[in-house]
């Protein structure tokens, strides 16, 4: 089955663009990836037009030979990195389709048959406790397990002993409303020093969070390393490492109790569950990220199946029927939990792209670099 044609598909959802890739065949069949971003969806694009004329030709179901093939040279990073974790989503699709099994099949899963997943962007542009209480019992009423909250605030708005203290008030403020099994991750969005950590993880660690994420900038791998055993509260990161490479100091160090590599970024299924099998040595928890759209999470889910060190999975709620409307039924979370599909690919069959048709376009996010008043 050779490769004929790769499009790109690429819409402003909200908060950030959802960026699909299509590859197509001369049997007819083809493939849907997804490589989204949250700022850098055109250079994600250009990268993909730049590997085009590489793959056109070649065999569909060389998924590592072409993954091997796309990493040599100029290797790594976000763009590069999102650019082939695209295409080798495309690719294993287009293999379950070829074969009329699901990639879980392929993969020699299922372990599970269903992915417990927490409900990510509850707190997304809220600013008080009551607005992060609130949306963490919607998500609870409506079957989600846990909830992950940015108890930070929006940059520049507090100083970091006062947003340490909000924190804690928020999280005390959930725990207190969901009850004692309600599951709470915090995002910290790399805000934090060191020293500041482990302030905010003694403070909130009667609340019982699961982990804290990100709590310092990912650049240093070697600081969280530091890091780790001095906090109260386990730490979670890897979004932003994008290769088996990047986590491999990571894990020596014993930085993180979990890994939440992002299959639209860490180089698709084919390295994730490189990524995974490497923290299972050292004992360490999967927990994928997935902030992106319907193609993601499918990606995600089959990382998810078939990890014996698989914990849990990230899913958008705010995004969440947006998913089901471009996917299907087969991205539906129920009882807090996402069942494996047994068509074949990925278990969605096509994208309904008009669904987004509604969507209202917007500019990509800019970051602000000063997250506490100084």
């Amino acid at each position: 089955m050779t490769i004929t044609g790769i499009e790109v598909f690429s819409k402003y959802v909200r908060w950030r663009e959802w960026l699909f890739v299509r590859v197509s065949t001369d049997e007819g069949l083809h493939g849907w990836g997804e490589g989204s971003t949250s700022d850098r969806g055109r250079a994600v694009a250009g990268a993909i037009q730049h590997f085009t004329p590489r793959l056109l030709g070649r065999d569909s179901s060389a998924i590592e030979l072409i993954w091997r093939d796309l990493c040599t040279g100029w290797r790594g990073g976000p763009i590069v990195s999102s650019a082939i974790s695209a295409i080798d989503g495309a690719l294993w699709d287009l293999h379950g389709k070829r074969h009329g099994v699901p990639v879980w099949r392929l993969l020699g899963g299922p372990l599970r048959r269903r992915a417990r997943v927490y409900a990510g962007g509850v707190s997304r542009w809220m600013d008080s406790t009551a607005d992060h209480v609130d949306g963490a019992l919607r998500a609870q009423a409506q079957g989600y397990r846990g909830v992950k909250v940015t108890p930070f605030g929006a940059p520049g708005r507090r100083t970091e002993t006062q947003a340490i203290r909000f924190a804690a008030e928020m999280l005390q403020g959930i725990r207190d409303a969901a009850g004692p099994d309600f599951e709470i991750y915090v995002e910290c969005a790399e805000r934090l020093t060191p020293r500041h950590a482990i302030q905010a993880a003694q403070a909130l660690a009667p609340f019982d969070p699961v982990w804290m994420e990100e709590p310092i900038p990912a650049e240093n791998v070697k600081a969280t390393c530091a890091l780790a055993p001095r906090m109260a509260v386990p730490i979670a990161c890897g979004e932003k490492l994008f290769s088996r490479q990047d986590f491999r100091e990571l894990l020596e160090g014993q930085g993180a109790a979990f890994v939440q590599p992002d299959l639209t970024h860490a180089g698709g299924i084919t390295e994730v569950r490189k990524i995974a099998a490497a923290a299972e040595t050292y004992a360490v928890q999967l927990a994928p990220h997935n902030s992106g759209g319907p193609v993601s999470a499918a990606m995600a889910l089959q990382a998810a199946a078939v990890a014996p060190n698989f914990w849990v999975l990230e899913t958008a709620f705010p995004e969440a029927d947006l998913r089901c409307q471009v996917a299907g039924e087969a991205l539906e979370v129920q009882d807090g939990y996402m069942y494996l599909s047994d068509e074949p690919g990925l278990g969605f069959g096509d994208l309904n792209l008009s669904a987004l048709e509604d969507e209202p376009g917007g500019p990509e996010p800019a970051y602000a670099w000063r997250t506490f008043i100084e």
